[in-house]
């Protein structure tokens, strides 16, 4: 199973060939911000106190084979939205910390892993491509996957023709 993360619009979303082998959060997933209040580490471990939509994607997170982000390139980044359902994954992980690459991450609170896929649309330079890639590898390192896959779209249309292939 494919978990996505997106921030495109029900029609473009729905043109995707992906449809019927995924769960998915976008714009429409009524979405509370998260509040860091580490309730989901110290009170309810891996579960978020914030009873909305959002408070399903750290467990099917844990079910997902892969992890597919669609976000407009945002300054090097993901987008606002697609930030905000990504900050409510944070009950996936442990607080306490383990030692990778020299860096210190959290420690895996599933033993699954999945892999990560990166579908960035928006018109960008090499400054810009660059940024987006070092926080994609660095997502990958936190997320203790393998090494991530990474796209770069011209706009929604392109995305929508290459994934459609």
């Amino acid at each position: 199973m494919d978990l996505i993360l997106h921030d495109l619009d029900e029609q473009s979303f729905s043109t995707l060939p992906w449809l019927n082998t995924h769960i998915a959060f976008g714009p429409n997933t009524r979405l509370h911000y998260c509040e860091g209040c580490f309730d989901c580490w110290v009170k309810t471990p891996g579960r978020c106190k914030l009873k909305d939509e959002g408070y399903a994607i750290p467990h099917k997170l844990s079910q997902a084979e892969r992890l597919i982000i669609v976000t407009k390139l945002f300054h090097g980044g993901p987008s606002p939205m697609v930030k905000r359902l990504i900050d409510r994954c944070l009950p996936f992980f442990h607080p306490y910390f383990a030692i990778r690459n020299g860096e210190m991450h959290h420690k895996e609170r599933y033993p699954q892993s999945f892999k990560l896929v990166f579908r960035f649309y928006g018109s960008a330079g090499p400054a810009e491509k660059d940024l987006a890639l070092g926080w994609a590898l660095a997502m990958a390192v936190n997320c203790n996957t393998p090494q991530p896959e990474v796209h770069f779209y011209e706009n929604v249309s392109d995305l929508v023709m290459e994934v459609a292939k």
